[in-house]
This record gives structure tokens, sequence and C-alpha cells, in this order.
């Protein structure tokens, strides 16, 4: 059977600032420079208030005035990543990287343990993180990853929790449908008016055809995680790259309230997961099947981003474009070439003005003359 470790790090950017207050009892949150910035990370005492992640800077210093606010180091924060996993290599080398603070780990083909128990394994894994860099992780454990994904929720904060095929139904299915991984808003509040409201609800459900041909194939994904039939496999090498969302519904007319519902619906979709994951995209495509003939369209962005607005107005557009003036069968939105936001945000770019400033000093500065200017100043003269 498989041997599937989760192992996700509490509070990760705050417990890295907060290793510079070694003796800090107040609410640290990390976050961007400007007033209108949102909480990238909070530690247990903050969270304590109320306060959480994607909370406006500004309403957290009402609940907390005396906030300890840290800028964003994503430097830093990768550096402490490769810390982690250069730990995790010790136990296994099959680890897929689910994000900077989440690896999976299977253990299913070691035998050098000493005849551990997996729990045991998990123990070491914890204690030997937290000895080395003073950070605490939870660790969820079972054959699938789905399953180690929720048992790792049990386990918060700095905890281990397995589900087996013997507990997987006490386990699992009292959480509400809400807060089943991979089910998000829009689709919950489907499964809701099937009367699903806990994972257990939708392991025993009596609308099945019905719900995959509303919900698509992520509807056969979740039923068997609700059952615990999902047999996959951790890859060292996997790195996603797009987003889709799409099924069929005939007689599709553009610009109706259903296909508003229907575009809405998708679109959350597939954008609740970029943000989950912290993804950027640079790159959308939506296609349109008419007569059983799916016609695509791509479009490049202009820039790596996760704006909400900016995105959601692209896809529309997108697939304005097809110019459709009759019923079509059925259309899907994707994002694309996908990378991690953490691999963007700090890049220098040329032409932001602080960053080109920087690079025009530094060069000069080395050549102990002004070589290089700003075309502006130039231009003036």
């Amino acid at each position: 059977m498989n041997k599937i470790l989760l192992i996700d790090m509490d509070n990760f950017f705050s417990s890295v600032e907060e290793l510079k207050f070694p003796n800090n009892n107040l609410p640290l949150v990390v976050a961007g420079h400007s007033n209108s910035s949102v909480i990238s990370s909070c530690n247990a005492k903050a969270k304590k208030l109320g306060i959480r992640s994607a909370m406006p800077i500004q309403t957290a210093l009402k609940i907390c005035p005396n906030l300890i606010i840290v800028p964003v180091d994503i430097d830093k924060y990768i550096n402490y990543s490769k810390k982690i996993y250069s730990i995790l290599k010790r136990f296994t080398c099959n680890i897929e990287s689910s994000s900077i603070d989440e690896w999976y780990l299977d253990l299913s083909k070691r035998d050098d343990f000493f005849s551990r128990s997996t729990k045991e394994i998990a123990e070491s894994i914890k204690y030997e993180v937290y000895k080395t860099l003073n950070l605490k992780c939870s660790i969820g454990i079972s054959y699938n990853k789905f399953l180690a994904k929720m048992a790792c929720e049990k386990a918060k904060p700095f905890g281990i929790y397995e589900i087996t095929k013997e507990n997987f139904k006490e386990s699992l299915w009292n959480i509400p449908i809400d807060d089943m991984y991979m089910v998000g808003k829009s689709t919950a509040k489907i499964l809701k008016k099937y009367n699903i409201n806990t994972i257990g609800d939708l392991a025993n459900c009596n609308d099945k055809k019905e719900l995959r041909v509303i919900i698509g194939k992520l509807f056969d994904y979740i039923y068997n995680n609700a059952n615990g039939k999902t047999i996959d496999y951790v890859d060292s090498d996997y790195q996603r790259k797009s987003i889709s969302s799409g099924f069929t519904i005939y007689n599709i007319v553009m610009h109706t309230p259903e296909y508003n519902d229907l575009f809405n619906y998708h679109f959350e979709k597939i954008y609740e997961i970029l943000i989950n994951n912290k993804f950027l995209t640079d790159s959308i495509s939506v296609y349109v099947t008419i007569n059983h003939v799916k016609k695509w369209k791509s479009k490049k962005l202009n820039k790596k981003t996760n704006d909400r607005d900016f995105l959601y107005n692209s896809l529309y557009d997108l697939m304005n474009s097809f110019n459709i003036k009759s019923s079509f069968d059925a259309f899907g939105l994707s994002l694309n070439n996908l990378t991690n936001e953490f691999e963007e945000l700090d890049k220098p770019r040329l032409f932001d003005k602080d960053a080109s400033d920087n690079i025009i000093n530094i060069v000069n500065k080395s050549m102990n003359k002004n070589v290089i200017n700003v075309a502006s100043v130039k231009l003036k003269k």
C-alpha cells in the first residue's frame, strides 16, 4: 500500500520572519509595502485576533493597531524552502513540490528505516525540521495525496495525523463540503442544492449522473476521493502548466443569464486553483463547441498576473471574439503557462523606475563616469 506524506509548513512566511524576533509575543504579519496591500501570512498570535491571510492590511490594523508588519522577502523564503527540501531528501528522493512550503513524500518503497512505522518517520521529519531551522510543520499521512492533504489539515498546527482505509470514513465524512480539498465555492454551492453538506453526503449521493453533467470531470474526482478510492502517485517531476474548466450544456446562448452564470462558475473554479496554488499566468485560452466541432482561441497576455478582474475581463473578451450569434453546445476556459508567483515577484523590471535607476547607478559607479542615462533626461536637454 502507498505511504504518502504531506509536509506543510505552519504559517511559513511569518514563522521565518519571527526568527528575527525570538522573544516576540505580539501579532506579526507579512505584507506588501503599500496601504492597499493584503496580508500574505500571519503568525498564530495574529490569527487568534481574527487576522487572516488575504485580509487588507488596513483592516488588520483596525483589529490590532500595534501589529508588527514585515515586508515580503521572497529570496529568504525560497532559501528556507530549499533548506527544508534538503532535510526531506534525507528520507526519500521521491518528493513532489506542491508549493514553496508544501511537499508530498512517497515512502512506499523504503525499507531501510529499521522497521519504523510511517508515523515514526513523520515524527523524525517534524523533529529534524524544527531542530535544524526552528520552524514548525504539520504532516498528513495516507495512501493517496488527497487523503494526505485532508489529514494534514487535521494535524495543524504542528501535529501529525494519519488517515487509513480503516478510519477514512470517521476521519472524513463529517467534514463540511466547503472544507473538502478541490471543492471551491461555486462547486460547493451546487452540491448544497442537492443536499450535499458534508463529504459523507457526497460519498453517498444518489444524483451522480446529474451532478456529473453539471460539474463535469471534477465530480468523478471528488466523488472517488470522498469514498477513499482515488489512486495517485507522487511525481517528483510534476509542475502544473495549465488550469482549465468546461463542460457540455446544449443550447447555450451568449450573454444570457444562463451563459453568464456558467461563465462565472468556470472562472471562479480555475481562479480559485490559481490563487490557492500561488500561480501566475500570462496565457489564456477558450473553446466553444458548435455542432460537435470544437474551436479554440488563445491569447498571450502582456504580463504575468493573478489579477482577478484583468483575467476575468480578458477571458470574457476572448469568448466574445468568437462572435457567435446562434446557440452552441459547450465552452471552456483555461489559464496557461503557469509559474509560481515567488519566482516572479522579486525579479527586477528594466522599465520599473526604481529598478532601472538602481541598475544605471550600479553601471555608472563601476565605470566611474556617467556612461548610461535615462532617455527622458537626454530629451529634456
